[in-house]
């Protein structure tokens, strides 16, 4: 489930975004749970309470409390840095006044309904949001693969290679960035230049993994030690 906000004090323009997340919702098999807010005060009265939103677009002209006031009450007096604010408003200058509440983009009214999906690609590719499964993009195209099939990733020069079963697939996302998305589901580097889907590994040797398609994984000097222990840690939860 995706929870999303949207913060306006015009009706239609709450309705313009809602219309266009629900068809997305539907095309992409998500669900969304949206809430509508007219005020920048009654909003930020819910997000008091302790309730929190993956996505927020907030409207910048609001009635006392604006947009950009209730952003930084979100960043600094809620302490929340993880909820992705996307600014909209019929204005461009707001540009440099949001650059302490660091928004995930800006759109501009009236909404241009590709801007939004693209944004919301991104999104799911940094949350990863179909839970499973893993986003990346080739050719420009958003693509997904579910990370059961995934056996490692492999560094190759400013480019990443996917490794499944079937095929290699080359891909721009840094290992780094991948890592981050996917370690709770029990990847681990092998290697600076290996990162391994430990579920894939059909055998253990003291300086290399042999993967379910046959391949050869090193293991560098200052990593057997934690692929050790590792191998000892999910022997003992099985």
């Amino acid at each position: 489930m995706i929870n999303i906000a949207i913060c306006d004090d015009n009706a239609s323009g709450c309705s313009e975004i809602e219309n266009i997340l629900l068809k997305y919702a539907i095309k992409n098999n998500l669900k969304f749970n949206i809430d509508i807010f007219y005020s920048g005060e009654q909003l930020y009265k819910f997000l008091n309470k302790g309730n929190t939103y993956n996505i927020i677009f907030l409207d910048i002209e609001l009635g006392k409390l604006s947009g950009i006031q209730l952003g930084l009450k979100i960043r600094e007096d809620l302490a929340d840095e993880i909820t992705k604010i996307i600014y909209i408003s019929s204005h461009e200058s707001y540009a440099m006044k949001l650059f302490d509440i660091r928004p995930f983009n800006f759109l501009i009214k009236p909404i241009n309904e590709d801007k939004l999906i693209e944004l919301l690609d991104k999104i799911r590719v940094i949350l990863n949001i179909d839970y499973n499964v893993f986003y990346y993009k080739k050719d420009k195209i958003l693509n997904k693969i579910y990370i059961k099939d995934i056996l490692y990733f492999e560094g190759c020069n400013k480019n990443t290679k996917l490794n499944t079963l079937k095929e290699q697939i080359l891909i721009k996302d840094s290992l780094k960035d991948i890592f981050d998305r996917l370690y709770k589901y029990n990847f681990f580097y092998s290697h600076r230049s290996y990162l391994v889907n430990y579920n894939s590994i059909i055998k253990f040797e003291s300086d290399r993994l042999i993967v379910a398609n046959g391949d050869i994984i090193p293991i560098s000097q200052p990593r057997r030690k934690y692929v050790k222990n590792l191998q000892i840690k999910f022997s003992k939860e099985i």
